[in-house]
């Protein structure tokens, strides 16, 4: 029971998938990675019972075994390992690893008691770009709650709709969502935990296309190499109807749009004088421009002014998270951004203008 296989191949299959054995470590079985050698492919399994993942990698010279080992000290030590190829055999209950720098033997837990994904008959989503899949996380994820006591905010809600595919993130105080055109075989919502999205996002990156489907609460997402395949136990919670707090442009009070990266340096400036408990700006909306405050009793105060396009009631002050700002700023892509505002206390629309991006809602904070 002994394979050899390539170093460089081996931790990075090993690399995409061991992250997901982290999260519920007091769990012996689920700190581990489980490893089968079967003729000239090695097959990887990591899981934390909310998301299983598959990898498959080649051997250099052929065996057949199956072995559970602990998988962030595996990679560490294949990481530190400069050799070019390693052996790797099952003795006497322990996995000794070879290389040209030495051996090492790993204690293991039995096989058999690793939990496997579900085998399910599957239907059809779509099939679509990783980097498409990616964007649509990078762009929307970073809204999720981290109050578990609102567990279905702490996911992120996937809509499949016919000619279209949506992301949407809150926490109660702010919302991003991003949409793709994009047709898909067949409709569907889903709300994803925000630790799955988080492993979606690392293990596709440089793939090609993949495929989604769903069975019964779990979606399943492949590579067409099928190289990688990922199970998702998704949230069996109704997500808030995010639509109807989008505000309508009849109901907005003044819009004022502004150059992307000088707003991202203003707020990087101000961030510095902002309260540390609740770093915040105020900003006044004015003929042609818009006024950049933040203060805290410790430091002092900033101001700064930007030119900007603005339309409806002036002067119109308001005050929002310099965090949120910076997260919604951060998601869009064009040069423009505008700024609708509807009222002191109703959520300010951010939106790309002449480009693509997320658009994202704020709460605004009472002064």
């Amino acid at each position: 029971m002994k394979i050899e296989v390539k170093r460089k191949d081996f931790l990075e299959t090993l690399g995409q998938i061991q992250h997901v054995t982290e999260r519920r470590a007091h769990q012996p079985i689920l700190s581990h990675v489980l490893i089968k050698a079967e003729g000239e492919d090695i097959t990887f399994f990591a899981t934390d019972l909310e998301v299983f993942v598959k990898a498959k990698s080649k051997c250099i010279s052929y065996g057949n075994f199956e072995i559970a080992l602990p998988a962030k000290e595996l990679y560490e030590l294949i990481r530190e390992i400069e050799s070019e190829k390693i052996s790797i055999e099952i003795l006497d209950g322990k996995t000794e690893i070879k290389s040209k720098e030495g051996k090492y033997r790993l204690n293991s837990i039995s096989p058999s008691q690793y939990p496997l994904p579900p085998e399910k008959e599957w239907v059809n989503i779509t099939t679509l770009p990783a980097q498409t899949l990616i964007t649509l996380i990078e762009k929307s994820s970073f809204a999720a709650s981290q109050d578990e006591s609102r567990y279905v905010l702490t996911g992120v809600l996937t809509e499949f709709l016919s000619n279209s595919i949506i992301f949407v993130a809150s926490d109660g105080h702010r919302l991003a969502y991003f949409e793709v055109p994009h047709e898909v075989e067949r409709e569907g919502k889903f709300v994803i935990p925000k630790n799955a999205i988080l492993d979606i996002k690392k293990i596709l990156v440089g793939r090609q296309n993949i495929s989604v489907k769903f069975s019964e609460g779990t979606l399943f997402l492949s590579s067409e190499k099928g190289d990688i395949s990922i199970w998702i136990k998704v949230i069996d919670e109704e997500y808030p109807a995010w639509r109807e707090v989008i505000p309508s442009d009849k109901d907005m009070i003044c819009q004022c749009v502004v150059k992307r990266e000088e707003l991202k340096k203003t707020l990087k400036r101000l961030s510095i004088f902002a309260g540390s408990k609740f770093p915040f700006v105020s900003v006044e909306v004015r003929d042609g421009k818009a006024i950049w405050r933040s203060e805290s009793d410790e430091l002092g105060f900033s101001e700064e002014e930007i030119d900007a396009d603005v339309s409806g009631k002036v002067p119109f002050r308001i005050a929002l998270s310099i965090r949120y700002l910076q997260d919604a700023l951060s998601s869009i892509d064009s040069s423009l951004v505008s700024m609708k505002i509807f009222g002191e206390m109703s959520p300010l629309f951010i939106e790309p203008v002449g480009g693509t991006g997320a658009k994202n809602l704020i709460m605004p904070i009472k002064l």
